[in-house]
């Protein structure tokens, strides 16, 4: 079992690295991987994108919560003329009622004496 545990720590000892060994790999990394062209055109287009999406949500949000308001105002202001009209209705209906009444009990030609 030593001499396994001797050819394994042989097998995995490491190498001398001859000198200079480090900077010809990285000098060679440019030729190998060449570096990806840079996105700025494209992230300048997302990020305007981005900023025209925001705005247009925005903008449409305002405009829908506006036509809702004016909606909800207009009903309101349609009940309170609906109200106004029955109330007027009633009092007119008193009224016409009451000169009914002062009509009979005159002489029934509608002058008074």
């Amino acid at each position: 079992m030593k001499d396994f545990e001797d050819q394994l720590r042989e097998a995995l000892r490491p190498d001398e690295v001859p000198a200079g060994f480090a900077n010809r790999v990285l000098a060679r990394l440019p030729e190998a991987y060449p570096a990806p062209p840079p996105r700025t055109l494209y992230r300048r287009v997302a990020l305007w994108a981005a900023a025209v999406l925001v705005a247009a949500g925005t903008i449409t949000g305002v405009q829908v919560e506006h036509t809702r308001r004016e909606r909800a105002r207009g009903e309101e202001a349609r009940e309170k003329v609906m109200l106004a009209l029955r109330i007027a209705g009633t009092k007119l209906n008193k009224a016409q009622s009451h000169v009914r009444e002062i009509s009979a009990d005159g002489d029934g030609n509608g002058e008074s004496q």
